[in-house]
């Protein structure tokens, strides 16, 4: 028995096996991430009234935004890069890149940086340019974990 499990062929097997365990795991990972990225595009757009129009304005069609421009490209699921268009209590609209805007959620547990200091709410201003990391949420919006801004 003893010589069975040292077999070469037996080693090979069971690297093969462990090998191909690795790349379903691998593999299952990244269709998760997709899933994950899927999902926050398809609730951005189904949102997309509600998080960046004003009140009781209404898209003409299901794929065009007041305007009759076709939709912008999709935006990053869980961070935006750009300029700040307005800010509220608690939220942000950002214009990334493409011209796509995100809308961002502030909660007390969002940390705002300027340089390598603290800053404040108050600091976010429109115009000002800001990178923000966070994580999507149902309705389609970035709940922000942190906002660096770049120029004050």
């Amino acid at each position: 028995m003893p010589q069975f499990i040292h077999s070469r062929i037996i080693i090979i097997a069971l690297a093969t096996l462990a090998t191909l365990a690795i790349l379903a795991g691998v593999f299952q990972l990244g269709v998760s991430v997709g899933e994950r990225k899927s999902r926050h595009f398809t609730r951005w757009f189904e949102n997309y009234d509600r998080n960046l129009m004003p009140p009781g304005s209404r898209r003409p069609g299901p794929n065009m935004p007041p305007g009759g421009m076709p939709m912008p490209m999709l935006p990053n699921a869980h961070g935006v890069f750009g300029k700040i268009l307005s800010v509220s209590d608690n939220s942000l609209i950002i214009q990334g890149k493409d011209n796509v805007e995100q809308n961002v959620i502030i909660t007390s547990s969002t940390a705002i940086r300027i340089d390598r200091g603290v800053g404040t709410i108050q600091d976010l201003k429109p115009e000002t340019e800001v990178s923000v990391l966070g994580a999507p949420n149902e309705q389609g919006q970035i709940q922000a974990r942190l906002i660096r801004l770049f120029n004050k």
